[in-house]
Order: C-alpha cells, then sequence, then structure tokens
C-alpha cells in the first residue's frame, strides 16, 4: 500500500529564465511535491530511518534551484526530480 507525503509551498529563490533579464536579480519559485511510498516500516519502527526526512528533501529543493542557472523550467524540475527519486524510499 502507498501513501502520500507533500510538501507544498517550498520557497526557494533563483536565477532562472530564458530572458537574460530574469537572471539578474534573484526570483522566488514556490514549489509543491507530491510522493507516493510506502510508509509501513516507518509505521511499524518509529524510526526516521524508515520515512522520507522532510527537512532533508526541503533543503535539497532549496539548494538545487539556488546553486544553478536554468534557461528552462523543465530541465530544473528534471533535477529536481533526480534528486528526489535518488532517494531509495
Amino acid at each position: 500500500m502507498n501513501d502520500t507525503i507533500e510538501l507544498r509551498g517550498i520557497r526557494a529563490f533563483g536565477h532562472h529564465g530564458a530572458d537574460p533579464g530574469e537572471k539578474v536579480v534573484a526570483q522566488p519559485f514556490d514549489i509543491d511535491v507530491s510522493l507516493e511510498l510506502d510508509l509501513a516500516a516507518a509505521r511499524r519502527s518509529d524510526a526516521l530511518t524508515d520515512t522520507l526526512d522532510y527537512s532533508k528533501l526541503h533543503a535539497t529543493i532549496v539548494r538545487l534551484v539556488g546553486e544553478r542557472s536554468y534557461d528552462l523550467i523543465e530541465r530544473l524540475g528534471a533535477d529536481l526530480l533526480d534528486a528526489i527519486l535518488a532517494d531509495p524510499r
């Protein structure tokens, strides 16, 4: 059985956009993430190692948005997805 974890309203600042003017000043990006995963082990163990560390995920998203400049939001989204899916849970 899969459970859903949602992180909503993550605000991160980055220099993204195809127009050079969009990259001059960091812009706010609001990101929502919805993940489906099996949390049965976490329900049994009450151990953070058996679930998704929301704080770590939040920090990863903020870091990725801020550390690189992308022309396309689609590319930023792909890199965010790759980082999220790197967690084996």
